[in-house]
């Protein structure tokens, strides 16, 4: 049976992946585990260069919590665009994801991103 294409909206998105979804505690929890263990060092330089950047826009002091946000959030859009190339390339998704990695996002030109591709990006 062919599932039909179904429209993604933020809806959708929220619904599976919003604040209060099973994957975002699980992806946080993860996310908070790397930062303190064994990607401390390149968390580190991201978080610094995050608040260089977004300090302008907040405000106040930053705190890790936001930024940790930020990066579950860049990575959920990360996956979609992969997912979308995939579909659009008609490629196998797991040789678009290589790709893109490979690339590190240059074909995008959004700088501000690469500091939210701190942890181990095949977990």
């Amino acid at each position: 049976m062919v599932e039909e294409n179904r429209i993604v909206d933020s809806k959708s998105i929220t619904h599976l992946f919003g604040l209060r979804t099973n994957i975002y505690k699980l992806t946080m929890d993860y996310l908070e585990k790397q930062a303190s263990g064994t990607q401390k060092k390149v968390y580190e330089e991201k978080f610094d260069n995050w608040k260089e950047i977004y300090q302008k826009i907040y405000g106040g002091s930053l705190e890790s919590e936001l930024f940790l946000k930020h990066t579950y959030f860049a990575l959920i859009l990360k996956l979609l665009v992969i997912i979308k190339l995939s579909i659009i390339q008609n490629l196998d998704l797991e040789e678009t994801f290589e790709d893109t990695i490979s690339n590190n996002l240059e074909a995008f030109h959004i700088f501000e991103f690469e500091n939210f591709y701190w942890t181990d990006r095949y977990k």
